[in-house]
């Protein structure tokens, strides 16, 4: 019998269907098979046993195919500038996957890969990076070029302008616009946290507009008194926006351009025992050569509320904590005895309608005492989600010698505690 009378007659008795991929799966070979009472799995294990044929099933469609045997082999190259000096270190990956090595003193690399043709990426510092498809064994070149935006990138510092790649400094830089991605945020602190490296962003409160702390370096734990008699503490970093001393919270941003962290000491060279804590350089925007007048406005809405609220402990946890510390009197309206409320509180959750209560939950006993019932978790009772909204507005314009550039921005924080709420003395 051949193998596509074996294949018609499974389709026959079970309902599945074969699919033979890429033709390349001799189905007139003769087969001799004798089976009875098996599942579909089991006489294919059973056909295919010693043969280089696979299948796979897909619902009532089995798919029979031969497997292609892999091709594999090392890749071997050099890579260089384009003044044809080896670059050392470069990395040399597979794309997609973790298949990868790096370029010795000569800019030579071997890199074992499983099949043909394969795609490799080449990347080094300061270079643009390439990927190149290799179809064989045959040894590569490959010219890496430099990349121009990562070079001449420019870092305001305080003696003037430097190119990025001529800085020794321990310096950060960032573009508001950037790391503001259309964010609704009202401060320059608040974009800037989780983007410069080294730089710690506190907050000092909880209340809507708080300033923030910033810390680069100069951090200390005793040895040194504070104004209010406390020890230790932080140097706080020196804030210049376009090289006059201010507050980064008192600055709208988006009328900031860059930010430049000086993080190390090469910092106080430039501005003495004041830089002792870092420095942060805020550029603000500035209209660049001639430009006609533009009116642009923006706004973001958002709403906020409060997180991580502490879980209230019950009202009888509470009152047997009580009882065990100032005994059975308390000490409130009526002078209620904690042992009858946990008797009221029992009975009030088991039938409600057996104790007549007051308002939202309020019951007085024959003797005055004042016994609260329904319990509420007061903390989250006073809350609720806040909204806030930032506008601003600017304008630009003029000439090659007179350019101008007017904004006014204005944030709308509200807070997440419920002044109705406190009003009422819930």
């Amino acid at each position: 019998m051949s193998l596509s009378a074996v294949f018609r007659e499974i389709e026959k008795q079970t309902g599945y269907s074969f699919l033979v991929r890429n033709n390349d799966v001799d189905i007139n070979q003769k087969i001799s098979i004798d089976v009875e009472n098996k599942s579909v799995e089991e006489v294919l294990e059973i056909l295919f046993a010693g043969k280089n044929i696979r299948y796979e099933v897909d619902k009532k469609q089995i798919s029979v195919y031969t497997p292609r045997q892999v091709k594999q082999g090392t890749v071997k190259g050099q890579v260089l500038d384009v003044s044809k000096e080896p670059i050392i270190g470069a990395s040399v990956i597979v794309v997609g996957s973790t298949n990868g090595t790096i370029t010795n003193f000569d800019g030579k690399f071997a890199l074992e890969v499983t099949s043909f043709p394969v795609k490799l990426q080449v990347s080094y510092i300061g270079y643009k990076t390439q990927e190149i498809m290799v179809s064989d064994t045959k040894a590569i070149q490959v010219i890496m070029s430099e990349d121009t935006e990562t070079l001449e990138e420019v870092v305001v510092v305080g003696y003037g302008s430097q190119k990025k790649a001529n800085l020794t400094g321990a310096v950060a830089s960032v573009k508001m616009d950037e790391v503001m991605a259309n964010r609704p945020l009202s401060k320059a602190a608040d974009a800037l946290q989780g983007t410069v490296p080294g730089l710690l962003i506190s907050s000092n409160g909880n209340a809507p507009g708080k300033s923030k702390s910033f810390q680069i370096r100069g951090a200390y734990s005793v040895g040194i008194k504070n104004a209010d008699g406390s020890y230790g503490g932080t140097i706080k970093p020196l804030v210049l926006i376009d090289n006059v001393e201010g507050d980064l919270d008192l600055i709208n941003p988006e009328d900031i351009e860059t930010i430049t962290v000086l993080k190390d000491a090469a910092s106080a060279a430039i501005y003495g025992a004041r830089a002792a804590g870092g420095v942060i350089l805020v550029t603000t925007k500035r209209p660049k050569g001639a430009t006609t007048f533009q009116l642009n406005y923006n706004n973001n809405f958002a709403f906020a509320s409060a997180v991580n609220l502490p879980e209230q402990a019950p009202l009888t946890d509470y009152l047997k904590a009580y009882s065990h510390a100032a005994g059975d009197q308390f000490w409130t309206i009526g002078a209620p005895s904690v042992s009858k409320w946990l008797g009221y509180l029992e009975q009030y959750r088991s039938n409600p309608s057996s104790i007549k209560v007051e308002g939202d939950g309020l019951y007085k006993d024959a003797d005055g005492a004042v016994y609260y019932l329904n319990e509420k978790d007061l903390v989250k009772n006073m809350l609720e989600t806040s909204f806030q909204q930032t506008h601003n507005i600017s304008m630009t314009g003029g000439t090659d010698k007179l350019r101008y550039r007017l904004s006014a921005g204005i944030s709308i924080m509200m807070a997440c505690l419920s002044q109705i709420k406190i009003s009422i003395g819930v």
